[in-house]
């Protein structure tokens, strides 16, 4: 419970921070503090996954971590944006359905990471689970690789792109919100590529004990007697 407070004080002063830095339009300082932020929570779940992996937990418990951290970059993105633009940026309504589709994103990781963390709970470890949440972390990092590389290609990262409605701000949220989520996604992908290699080794590695304990079991051929010369 003191956990989940605290990450919910610590998100509170996240979407704080995004509201006020533009509310007093300092555009610069929102993206500095807005990738410092992104990049604090998906560190975050690095370490807590290097916490899991050091006691020796399951694959299921480390994975529902990063999903956890996943859906918390979603939701800080979400009502950031909610804020900004029904309390300071009022006169566009252009940032509601960028809302539901974060919303829904946060919602799905944290339904993930909650039955993750169930069949850890249970001792239950569901491999097409695990398989499926796997590709869906390499679509996300992949999506958003293509995402940030083309917003910053097309010029659409100048806040001057944005001064008709001002919808810059949350363009700067979603590239901090982007970060952060490439930052895990590929933390993610390293560890499991990782995770195939050493079992790969343990099963070669198991295959080469069974056969050489199969010859040495195996009963000594018995020798024909040679032929008597008479």
């Amino acid at each position: 419970m003191l956990a989940i407070a605290l990450w919910m004080f610590g998100v509170a002063i996240a979407v704080s921070v995004m509201v006020v830095t533009v509310a007093l339009e300092l555009y610069s300082v929102q993206f500095g503090l807005g990738a410092i932020i992104a990049a604090f929570i998906a560190v975050a779940g690095m370490r807590d996954h290097g916490d899991a992996e050091a006691h020796k937990a399951s694959k299921t418990i480390r994975s529902a971590i990063l999903v956890r951290h996943m859906a918390i970059l979603w939701a800080w993105a979400a009502v950031s944006i909610c804020l900004i633009y029904s309390t300071i940026i009022v006169w566009t309504k252009a940032w509601i359905p960028l809302f539901i589709v974060l919303i829904l994103a946060s919602c799905i990781c944290m339904f993930i990471a909650n039955m993750l963390q169930a069949d850890a709970d249970a001792g239950v470890t569901d491999d097409r689970i695990l398989a499926f949440v796997d590709r869906a972390v390499w679509a996300q990092f992949v999506v958003i690789c293509l995402l940030i590389g083309g917003v910053v290609a097309v010029g659409r990262f100048d806040p001057a792109g944005y001064s008709g409605e001002n919808k810059w701000p949350a363009m700067n949220i979603m590239l901090c919100t982007g970060l952060g989520l490439a930052i895990v996604s590929g933390f993610s992908i390293i560890n499991a590529i990782s995770g195939r290699r050493e079992r790969g080794g343990k099963s070669r590695l198991a295959r080469d004990t069974d056969s050489e304990s199969s010859i040495a079991s195996a009963p000594p051929r018995r020798r024909r007697p040679q032929a008597r010369v008479v």
